[in-house]
């Protein structure tokens, strides 16, 4: 019945759909219509399916997501050492179900009458593996079934490193001694120990192919040493997790999350693991600083709306929404209520997390993510043609392409080629300035250190 249907039509090809275009323009040139992304991806303003994913939800390389039903992503809230039982209780009962909780000695307070079956907790600048046995240490004190348990430990030394300026003593033995201590916990299976923290990246100024391709070169460092440690591919692809920045370019955005599961099948792919569930990984998407603007400062709530947006319908596991005044004060209650509500209507209002993979079946979606595997596969591969990701950082080449690339983002702000609401257009002179919180460019031991600087401060500085 559909066959005889679609053969009534006659099919129209892209040149026929180019002339048709031009005509319509009425003498106006069709390469007007042409834009280019930061990566030098050009954005056409038709497309065709020739470059269709035919992939189903659910099946390697896990692009169209990792799951057969839709679900909601974890609203994740970050919490301070500082925040007490009670805070953490609050948000709970306001609608968070992913805790970020700084490694310290104390978490066990923090997670006093907290259900960990119900909720995801995610670890974050664990320096230790003690301070990552706290939490393993309370989920068996607890009685918890295992399986139950999902989060992360946050071990991430590679990316401490880099942020640093120097190797910590010994971060090789800690990952070592991570995966060494992971076969102790096996029956923990949705508990990774590792994080690839490629939201630096993006607070830095990478593109989301440098982004991409570092992230990538990143877990698969973490890989080798499970596998030099004498572990099976299928348990070390577990072990690991990536958390993404998401910026405001909203599309670009969005295919960046299906694109990383499609690259990262493709790695884990070359040790041909077991079980098909290895290809996939777990993605945790947080909305960029760097895109935040002190001047005009609400204007962040609209920003953090399209960031959240773009990484739901690309598919993040979980979500963490940065309260829109962060760089300026302390977050209080009703910027971290606001924070959490984004994702709230997004899932209670606009129903987006009931539709498995949306942004599936556009062929400009589809063609964007093609282009896009492209770049980021290249940026991976030159830094493996490095010697991996450890030696790239040593000879600072990720530094210094990250760098560049900022500096063509300012450059633009400059010239105002971008776009910033309330920044470069549309100031006003009257906000007050002076309690705005500014990064400073920090000097390495062993090599240059990673810096993360908000894109608005050089405008902010002068009106300080």
């Amino acid at each position: 019945m559909q066959d005889n249907f679609f053969s009534d039509f006659q099919a129209v090809s892209a040149k026929e759909w180019q002339q048709q275009i031009e005509k319509d323009l009425k003498g106006k040139p069709y390469e007007g219509l042409l834009k280019s992304t930061r990566e030098g991806i050009q954005i056409q303003p038709n497309y065709t399916n020739a470059n269709s994913i035919e992939d189903a939800p659910g099946n390697p390389p896990y692009v169209r997501g990792n799951k057969i039903t839709p679900e909601a992503w974890t609203i994740a809230e970050l919490f301070s050492s500082t925040d007490n039982n009670k805070t953490i209780l609050e948000a709970l009962n306001a609608g968070v179900n992913g805790l970020l909780l700084e490694a310290t000695d104390s978490i066990d307070n923090q997670l006093n009458n907290v259900e960990l079956p119900y909720v995801s907790f995610y670890l974050r600048n664990t320096q230790s593996l003690d301070q990552a046995h706290t939490i393993l240490k309370l989920i068996k004190e607890r009685g918890y079934e295992p399986s139950k348990i999902q989060g992360s430990l946050g071990l991430d030394p590679l990316g401490d490193g880099l942020l640093a300026g120097e190797w910590k003593e010994k971060h090789t033995n800690m990952i070592s001694e991570a995966f060494k201590s992971s076969v102790s916990y096996d029956g923990l299976t949705k508990v990774r120990f590792f994080d690839v923290n490629a939201r630096n990246f993006t607070n830095a100024g990478a593109s989301a192919a440098t982004e991409l391709g570092i992230a990538l070169a990143q877990g698969h460092e973490y890989v080798v040493a499970g596998l030099n440690k004498g572990l099976d591919i299928d348990h070390v692809s577990a072990k690991i997790q990536f958390n993404l920045g998401i910026a405001t370019d909203y599309f670009v955005e969005l295919t960046k999350f299906r694109v990383l599961r499609r690259l990262w099948s493709r790695v884990i792919g070359a040790y041909q693991p077991v079980h098909s569930c290895s290809h996939s990984t777990y993605i945790l998407g947080e909305t960029s600083e760097r895109y935040f603007a002190a001047a005009d400062v609400h204007s962040n709530m609209i920003r953090t709306t399209t960031m959240v947006m773009s990484a739901a319908l690309g598919g993040a596991d979980a979500i963490h929404t940065i309260p829109f005044d962060v760089h300026m004060k302390e977050a209080g209650s009703f910027s971290k209520r606001i924070a959490r509500n984004v994702s709230l209507i997004l899932q209670e209002e606009s129903y987006l997390h009931r539709i498995l993979d949306p942004a599936g079946g556009s062929y400009f979606l589809d063609e964007l993510a093609a282009n896009l595997c492209d770049k980021a596969w290249a940026v991976f591969q030159k830094i493996e043609a490095m010697g991996g990701f450890t030696k790239a950082v040593e000879a600072e080449w990720i530094q210094n392409t990250i760098a560049q690339e900022a500096d063509e983002q300012l450059r633009e702000l400059n010239n105002q080629e971008r776009i910033m609401v309330g920044v470069n257009k549309f100031e006003n002179q009257l906000d007050d300035l002076s309690t705005v919180y500014f990064s400073s460019h920090r000097k390495g031991k062993d090599f240059a250190p990673l810096n993360i600087v908000r894109l608005s401060e050089t405008f902010e500085k002068a009106r300080v």
